[in-house]
């Protein structure tokens, strides 16, 4: 099976590398990993073409415009469209017209997250432009019902920009850290991710589905498992943290049982070891 992964630069798509390069996968898949460099989704015209032209089994896009504060702005709230919304248009029609699946990550920004256990089939109401542009994101993959959506919430790894990274490098610093402890989510490794994208790949699974590492806490408690892992005292508590964007503020989301059995798969990770991989790559 040849597989199509699109931003392989991204926190997820690298970890999607080195699992592969690991053996994580079976030797039959064939994964061919483009960057921004092979197809930039803000380039709407090209996408189709760039797609169509190109052999593959399954595409699995894990692109994504993600500055949730400046897809607020005037001046980025056109490319979060772009590249959330309007660029699944040509890339669903892409893989429908060569018969490529296409699995698409999507967000529990997407939801209001006001208490309830958020499930597949829960109402969406997004709060923020960049969960508006996901939505529509994944309505474009929807139509086509061979297709799957994941969504996933506060992923982290030892790559690119995110708050576990964000809160080693102040606690290693020794600078004082307000953080929210009325927030809640499901923080999810990105490694965890690759290998729940690919076990649904594997069962064919088509319409939405929900992936977390299924620890709900508060924004507080992750960083405060961080400080206790690295021995420093630079954490504040707060209830809530000042913001330009309206956040869910109770992210619960429910996985769902067919991705639930990968937690005993050899490369996967608890927090507690996750969080322990990314501090020992980072001191």
């Amino acid at each position: 099976m040849k597989i199509l992964v699109l931003g392989s630069n991204g926190q997820t798509g690298k970890c999607m590398q080195d699992l592969a390069s690991k053996g994580a996968f079976p030797s039959s898949y064939e994964f061919i990993f483009w960057t921004r460099d092979d197809l930039d989704l803000a380039d709407l015209e090209s996408i189709y073409s760039k797609v169509s032209k190109t052999s593959f089994d399954v595409c699995i896009n894990l692109a994504a415009y993600t500055d949730v504060t400046k897809a607020e702005t005037d001046e980025d709230k056109g490319l979060n469209l772009e590249i959330n919304s309007h660029s699944l248009e040509e890339l669903s029609l892409a893989c429908v017209d060569i018969g490529a699946k296409l699995a698409h990550i999507s967000t529990d920004y997407v939801f209001a997250g006001l208490g309830d256990i958020l499930t597949s089939t829960s109402f969406p109401a997004p709060q923020n432009e960049y969960g508006r542009a996901k939505l529509l994101g994944e309505n474009s993959v929807g139509r086509f019902s061979d297709n799957c959506i994941i969504r996933t919430s506060s992923v982290y790894s030892e790559y690119g920009n995110n708050f576990v990274l964000s809160m080693i490098g102040r606690f290693a610093n020794n600078q004082i850290t307000n953080v929210a402890g009325g927030q809640f989510m499901c923080p999810t490794y990105a490694g965890n991710l690759c290998l729940a994208i690919i076990r649904a790949i594997e069962l064919d699974l088509k319409g939405i589905w929900h992936y977390n590492d299924g620890d709900y806490m508060s924004w507080w408690a992750l960083a405060s498992m961080i400080e206790n892992k690295l021995g420093t005292e630079c954490l504040n508590f707060v209830k809530d943290f000042p913001s330009q964007v309206v956040r869910p503020i109770y992210s619960h989301m429910q996985v769902e049982i067919e991705l639930k059995d990968i937690k005993y798969h050899k490369f996967f990770l608890t927090m507690e070891a996750a969080l322990s991989k990314i501090i020992s790559i980072k001191q």
